[in-house]
């Protein structure tokens, strides 16, 4: 259910292509188009198992955003779900600054905050952090590559929205990377 989407950065006159499905993968381009390098890294791998399929597509079924368009009617559209053997090593790709911001799946057990490797341009780390976990879209847009992201990075700090559903209005908060 996991797909293909690509995600990409521009920073410094080059392209970062974030090639999550071959691993961690990141193609890197100049302006015009022509490849210049790749930055692969080894990682730890988190299989999907079959209680995890059960569990992405019980949440996916009762996401509000299905709800309203109807079960059947994605189901229909899909006919089948692929799930990948195993999670994408890459959740999150943010090149800004001349730093790579990569956000991986490592979290302490119930923790707030999530992994974030932080590295140069060449794919150099230059540190390992944890940030406060996001808010993440609905399911249905994570699960087809669409929707919103309540983060970015920016000049060394981490900006991101919560919702305040009593309030129903939205927080901004600001975290330093240092």
């Amino acid at each position: 259910m996991i797909p293909d989407a690509l995600t990409l950065w521009v920073c410094d006159d080059k392209i970062f292509v974030d090639e999550s499905p071959k691993g961690f993968f990141i193609e890197v381009f100049d302006s015009e188009g022509n490849k210049l390098y790749h930055i692969e890294k080894s990682y730890q791998k988190f299989k999907v198992t079959e209680e995890h399929q059960k569990d992405i597509l019980e949440r996916f079924k009762s996401d509000r955003l299905v709800k309203i368009q109807g079960w059947e009617r994605i189901k229909r559209s899909y006919q089948k779900f692929h799930y990948p053997e195993y999670f994408p090593a890459i959740q999150n790709l943010v090149v800004v600054d001349k730093k790579i911001y990569v956000q991986n799946l490592k979290k302490k057990h119930d923790s707030k905050e999530e992994e974030f490797i932080i590295m140069d341009l060449k794919g150099n780390t230059l540190k390992i952090l944890s940030l406060p976990v996001t808010q993440k879209p609905h399911l249905y847009f994570r699960m087809t590559g669409l929707g919103p992201k309540f983060f970015t990075i920016a000049h060394d700090k981490c900006y991101y929205l919560v919702e305040n559903e009593d309030e129903e209005e939205w927080e901004l908060h600001v975290t330093d990377i240092k």
